[in-house]
């Protein structure tokens, strides 16, 4: 989903994560659901993008 925002050109997308298989919710202590981010992209003064 990161990528396809990157080559999108979009300024910003509200996309939902898929859950971690269960051993990675429980070693990075999160919940094992899906999550719902907000991508930005961010230009600086000198035209270089950040994400």
């Amino acid at each position: 989903m990161v990528r396809e925002f990157l080559q999108s050109g979009r300024s910003e997308q509200v996309v939902v994560l898929r859950a971690p298989n269960a051993r990675d919710a429980k070693d990075y202590e999160c919940p094992a659901t899906p999550t719902t981010v907000r991508l930005v992209r961010v230009a600086t003064p000198n035209g270089r993008v950040q994400w």
